[in-house]
């Protein structure tokens, strides 16, 4: 029997007219001004049902047009999948038309004759240097399957080139503009992906992100940002003898910034500053990014010869589940923040906006009331304050566990309150337990649909959101249950 359920989860805030007790107050004091994103909808290339758009290139502007490259997939969850394609905006990137595929797969054997993906651009000398990502189908594989293991796949950087950025686009050549390193050691022996250009004092720098085949099994984690040089935007490129250059490094995105280079480390959140563009890590100081954005391309007008020394904006990845799609990000603003007492409102508030992109705060206009609702728990409302920031947190948050970014397969207690829940937990309608095991804790397992999975943000304003979620489930006696909007 089959089941089907139509749901709209939303989380709405509510307000409260009495007044609540201050956490002990100790003193405050000022930190390091955080760079702060903040985020649009975009239209165009934004979410689209059975689409996956992802891996934006930076941003760049021909004349009176913006410019984007990014991976596009039809009928595939997100993975190694996709050719790169093309939209353009004439808003400062808030309305793009999509203009079709800006490259395609290689011939069948090169090294990118299964995918390519993660483009970003340049503009010298009159032409348009389009790198990209590119892999080939797993040695030994008859269904021309790219398996992602760490023994025998690779990862390379193509290059491509035309004399207009609307294309065509045509390979230098069959072979890689650069390589995975040989010595297995080296942090780039496993992975090479996610190029991003930067022409400074007449060099060419090519960044990228390397894993060691030592680590690839362990994921994202390890991975680190390195640069290759040349003098010419074609090549040939010479690793940096000081890679890797920023550890937690997953997603590359730099930029010029003053007289040096700016770089964000996704995976800590921080921004790095070079005077160079080789030396972020002697660089100590380092700038917590709050919200920051996912696989993001920054708007460059250095990218077409112009002088930039800010970044303001740019385009980004939503990744809730199997759907993919893009925004536009800005910078909104740099901004002292206290310290807040833990316990506190604003301690809580500022954790979750760090370890959740999409984490939302509903406030009432009028009063110090507020909420934090994060999409990805399932839209649950994690604490709430009559006070503002400086107010008692209403709501039980596992700070550690949020913190450790772990995930465990049989339930998490994240915390907070659940706008959504199923039932019943155990018996022979069990929603907990799979048909055939035992009704003993360790075959207990909270449905991920509840426990660790996003929901979609379908819209929000500054006093409610709205969220979607597409699931299926089977309960103990076969019956499966379609839940979708």
């Amino acid at each position: 029997m089959r089941t089907q359920f139509t749901i709209l989860l939303s989380g709405l805030l509510i307000f409260f007219s009495c007044k609540n007790n201050k956490p002990e107050k100790v003193a405050e004091h000022n930190t390091d001004a955080p760079v702060v994103y903040g985020y649009t909808n975009i239209k165009g290339i934004g979410y689209e049902a059975g689409v996956t758009r992802r891996d934006p290139s930076d941003v760049i502007k021909v004349e009176n047009t913006y410019y984007v490259y990014y991976t596009k997939v039809l009928g595939q969850a997100p993975g190694y999948w996709g050719t790169i394609w093309y939209a353009t905006s004439n808003d400062e990137g808030y309305t793009w038309q999509e203009q079709g595929e800006a490259l395609g797969v290689g011939s069948q054997g090169d090294f990118d004759s299964h995918a390519v993906f993660t483009p970003n651009i340049i503009m010298a000398n009159g032409k348009y240097y389009l790198f990209y990502t590119g892999v080939k189908p797993t040695l030994g594989r008859t269904d021309s399957v790219f398996e992602n293991n760490s023994s025998t796949d690779i990862t390379a950087l193509g290059l491509a080139e035309s004399n207009n950025p609307n294309g065509p686009f045509i390979r230098l050549n069959s072979n890689p503009v650069l390589k995975i390193s040989d010595n297995p050691e080296d942090f780039d022996s496993y992975r090479i992906d996610d190029a991003a250009l930067l022409y400074r004092e007449g060099k060419y720098l090519l960044y990228y992100k390397g894993r060691s085949r030592f680590h690839g099994s362990a994921g994202p984690a390890h991975t680190h940002m390195g640069v290759a040089v040349s003098d010419l935007p074609e090549g040939p490129y010479v690793k940096n003898d000081k890679n890797p250059l920023l550890d937690k490094s997953h997603e590359v995105m730099v930029w010029k910034q003053g007289s040096g280079v700016g770089a964000l480390a996704s995976i800590s959140s921080t921004v790095a500053y070079s005077e160079t563009g080789f030396d972020f890590m002697s660089n100590t100081h380092l700038v917590k990014a709050i919200n920051r954005p996912n696989a993001p391309g920054a708007y460059r007008p250095d990218l077409t010869g112009n002088e930039s020394n800010e970044l303001k904006w740019g385009i980004s990845m939503v990744h809730n589940g199997n759907d993919c799609y893009l925004r536009r990000f800005e910078v909104t603003t740099k901004k002292e923040e206290k310290t807040h007492l833990k316990g506190s409102y604003g301690y809580d508030r500022k954790l979750l906006q760090q370890y959740y992109q999409d984490a939302t705060v509903l406030e009432n206009p009028s009063e110090k009331s507020g909420i934090v609702v994060v999409p990805e728990l399932q839209g649950r409302v994690m604490t709430s304050t009559l006070d503002g920031d400086e107010g008692m947190s209403f709501g039980w948050i596992n700070h550690d566990l949020i913190v450790s970014g772990k995930i465990n397969s049989q339930f998490n207690a994240f915390g907070g309150e659940e706008r959504f829940w199923l039932g019943p937990e155990g018996g022979q309608f069990s929603l907990f337990f799979p048909k055939g095991k035992g009704f003993d804790f360790p075959d207990w397992k909270v449905p991920t649909i509840i426990d660790s999975e996003s929901f979609q943000t379908v819209s929000r304003n500054k006093t409610s959101v709205v969220f979607n979620k597409k699931a299926s489930l089977t309960n103990y006696s076969g019956t499966t249950f379609d839940f979708s909007t």
